[in-house]
């Protein structure tokens, strides 16, 4: 029997046209892939060595995801990007963690959006039709937060006690009408460079974006 069992794939879409009233220009798509698989590791008990499973199974779910996702962005441009896994019951957290914090699992996704960032990510055990927010950040810029949002997804029957949710999002766009500057202005106002030392060359602590 082969480790990838794939029982459903589930892709969302939202279009957001406008936010507290005001229009979104231009408007901004949200599409998130999820496949529904078998967890590997199910009825194995403790497994110390999850590797063997991962370089099977990863990059088969990173490709199929990242494609469902480009297919939906279409023509326009992917600006933020993100993933999550979520497992039943009766795996571990790190069942969910292993098959996405994986570069064999987000290369692909990097490579057909032209993205260079690592994706940020969401990771839990929970029951069937519970929400997951797959975090969302710019996929080649560290400095936009304009890009930090979440999307929620769920899926009424998943996962099974024996399944793993795996998800990849993507975004055409930032938060609606962002307006909370960046990390370089924070910078400036506490008197460092955008590096995290101070701009008279003294040591200075940094901080986190």
């Amino acid at each position: 029997m082969e480790a990838l069992e794939i029982r459903r794939v589930v892709v969302f879409v939202e279009d957001r046209l406008s936010h507290n009233s005001r229009l979104i220009k231009p408007p901004i798509r949200l599409v998130a892939a999820a496949a529904v698989i078998r967890n590997p590791w199910h009825g194995m008990g403790y497994v110390e060595n999850l590797k063997p499973v991962i370089d099977e199974v990863a990059p088969k779910l990173g490709g199929l995801l990242a494609e469902r996702v480009i297919e939906q962005v279409g023509d326009r441009s992917l600006e933020a990007y993100g993933k999550a896994a979520m497992a039943g019951l009766d795996g571990e957290l790190e069942h969910a963690v292993a098959l996405v914090h994986t570069l064999k699992f987000g290369n692909p996704y990097r490579e057909l959006s032209g993205g260079s960032r690592l994706l940020q990510s969401t990771d839990k055990c929970a029951a069937p039709g519970t929400g997951i927010d797959i975090p969302l950040s710019h996929v080649s810029d560290d400095d936009a937060r304009t890009h930090y949002q979440n999307f929620e997804i769920r899926i009424p029957d998943a996962p099974r006690y024996d399944e793993i949710v795996v998800c990849l999002s993507g975004s055409t766009g930032g938060r609606p009408h962002p307006r909370i500057g960046n990390r370089a202005g924070d910078e400036a106002e506490l008197g460092r460079t955008y590096d995290g030392r101070a701009i008279d060359g003294e040591p200075a602590e940094q901080i986190s974006p």
